[in-house]
């Protein structure tokens, strides 16, 4: 640009700022900052934060978006105390912190819904000539499923629970997912396990470099666990979501929840439902469970109640009567 252009785009700016008091020019030009918290630094969850960010600065005006980290259970924690001002959850997890029941002290009642993105399935990922064939071979063995406030560690616990046993019984590290991977890749860690869509793309880096294993639960442990906690149902990790790994592998799964607090505005709120939606295929583009984000699915598994800002924007989708 021309320093005569620059100087009238500068006047022009002038003229029109000249008009407003102090106040209103100040309250026009304040931006909106919203923190969003995502997964740990790795994954779906990670990876489709960072990318609803860069679409919410993109599109919505006066909005900085900042994705940081997170992990399931404590995102709920941050938005309900208003450390966070969106988060992602497991389903189940959203209703057990609104109810104050389970791994909460408390309720987080201020949590409210947005959307459902995609299901998250729980994937037990292992090296092929490992020797773990089952659940149950996990025990005794280096195991990350990681770290405390991780939903997936609790579930973990759960499901040993349901095997007669306790987390001491596995050799557990309490890690972030992209260090699990990495120790895994090193021969550190014999397994690594995280709810996330499929093809999770970190695992699909792993399997890059070697023969990966989608180790499945046996049909009596998914029974029980899904009757203990409802928001999961049964699932499968289909053969050929990773190509070295043929066989479809029995799981459980529970979706994931854009969540907001109720205290955030109706318009506002209405706003960031309306942006995501009409980019997913943006979304999608990044990542593969997020295909899943369609009209048809946005409102799986949610058992809290809906924002009113992103129960307009889907009531004017006709997706709810």
């Amino acid at each position: 640009m021309t320093t005569r252009r620059v100087l009238l785009a500068a006047l022009g700016a002038i003229a029109i700022t000249i008009p407003i008091s102090g106040d209103l020019a100040a309250e026009a030009q304040s931006p909106t900052f919203l923190t969003l918290r995502g997964g740990g630094s790795a994954g779906s969850w990670y990876i489709g934060s960072a990318i609803i960010s860069t679409i919410v600065n993109r599109e919505i005006e006066n909005t900085i978006m900042t994705a940081t980290l997170g992990a399931g259970n404590r995102n709920i924690v941050d938005v309900h105390e208003g450390a966070a001002d969106y988060g992602f959850a497991v389903g189940r997890s959203a209703v057990e912190g609104f109810q104050g029941v389970g791994s909460f002290d408390a309720k987080q009642d201020g949590v409210r819904a947005v959307a459902s993105l995609f299901p998250l399935t729980l994937q037990i990922v292992t090296r092929q000539d490992s020797g773990i064939e089952t659940f149950t071979d996990l025990v005794g063995r280096r195991v990350s499923a990681g770290q405390q406030g991780f939903t997936t560690f609790g579930v973990l616990q759960e499901l040993l629970k349901l095997k007669g046993h306790t987390i001491d019984d596995v050799d557990h590290y309490y890690l972030n997912y992209a260090d699990a991977n990495q120790q895994l890749q090193d021969g550190q860690l014999d397994a690594v396990m995280a709810l996330t869509g499929y093809p999770n793309p970190p695992y699909s880096e792993l399997e890059s470099l070697f023969p990966i294993k989608v180790v499945p639960l046996d049909e009596d442990l998914v029974g029980r666990f899904t009757e203990a906690f409802p928001g999961y149902s049964a699932a499968t990790v289909p053969g050929g979501a990773y190509p070295s790994w043929g066989q479809d592998s029995l799981t459980i799964a529970s979706p994931t929840i854009l969540i907001t607090n109720g205290s955030r505005t109706d318009d506002e709120v209405y706003g960031i439902t309306k942006t995501i939606f009409e980019n997913r295929k943006e979304l999608a583009g990044a990542a593969a469970p997020y295909r899943d984000f369609q009209p048809e699915n946005v409102l799986n598994g949610i058992d809290i109640p809906l924002h009113p800002g992103a129960e307009r924007y889907w009531r004017e989708e006709g997706l709810i009567q």
